[in-house]
């Protein structure tokens, strides 16, 4: 399976429909978008014509959310998603993903499968836990991990203390299962988690378009995780060329803007420019 990379991920929470479209024009030099739904999905059979269309115009990968504690209603939105939304999250070979709580998947099992009609490869499985770090942190896992969600899973806890981002740093870099993980700490402890995950592995961190509000505790500017990582590498296969798929080691021969040296064709050299395998959309 190729593992997904989400890197710098911005986070949306429309509130209007008309903010659905105009947020994602808003997402700049992030690679990836997270929607958040769950304030507009009264509107959702009306416009989910024309936000489909701006999710194909992305041209990022896309992950749809719906945050509410409810699990009925949750079901009913997924079960009553549009069409248009629908064929995207379903098709395989589109960037759009859907996040399902892990007690929401836990609640409903097989009927995801039998009535949602969402393959596990379409769809990931989170963990938010807004009061602390689990002090079971393997239990937490467990859960995630017995998931049949192929995506992605998702780990974010609230930090109690500077402690947990050792945890968290060790979950990552330690990580053996197939399907990536996301994983950083939420609230004011966390925000530096949020900053060094990428480079601890994780599949992405979230933030929020500069002059907004943030979608979740300790949630920073997309502005400052671009300034964090504009110029350092992120781990040990940094660069990455779209063209041809290729990774480089960052050294002083490969920098971003350098020319792939792979073959595309025999004899023909490949366009593409390196950029950084985590936050493709930063290279000049």
């Amino acid at each position: 399976m190729n593992k997904l990379i989400f890197g710098i991920t911005i986070s949306l929470l429309p509130r209007t429909p008309q903010e659905v479209y105009e947020m994602l024009r808003q997402t700049g030099r992030a690679k990836s978008a997270e929607i958040r739904l769950d304030k507009v999905y009264d509107h959702a059979e009306m416009f989910a014509d024309v936000w489909a269309e701006e999710i194909v115009k992305l041209s990022k990968p896309v992950i749809l959310t719906f945050r509410t504690e409810c699990h009925g209603t949750q079901w009913g939105f997924w079960k009553n998603l549009p069409k248009s939304l629908k064929k995207l999250v379903q098709d395989k070979a589109s960037n759009v993903f859907v996040d399902f709580s892990i007690e929401f998947i836990e609640h409903w099992g097989e009927e995801i499968f039998q009535q949602l009609d969402i393959p596990p490869e379409k769809f990931g499985a989170s963990l938010h836990n807004l009061h602390m770090v689990p002090h079971d942190l393997q239990n937490s896992l467990s859960r995630l991990k017995k998931s049949p969600a192929k995506a992605f899973l998702k780990f974010v806890p609230t930090a109690r203390n500077h402690s947990d981002e050792k945890a968290i740093r060790n979950l990552l870099e330690t990580w053996s299962d197939e399907r990536p993980l996301i994983a950083f700490l939420m609230g004011t402890i966390g925000e530096n988690s949020r900053l060094e995950c990428l480079r601890w592995k994780s599949a992405a961190t979230y933030c929020y378009p500069d002059g907004q509000q943030a979608t979740a505790p300790g949630q920073l500017p997309l502005s400052r995780l671009i300034e964090h990582y504009g110029s350092k590498p992120t781990n040990e296969a940094d660069l990455f060329c779209k063209c041809c798929g290729r990774s480089y080691v960052w050294n002083d021969q490969m920098m971003p803007g350098s020319r792939c040296m792979m073959l595309k064709n025999p004899g023909l050299p490949c366009e593409g420019i390196l950029e950084y395998l985590l936050l493709m959309e930063l290279a000049a």
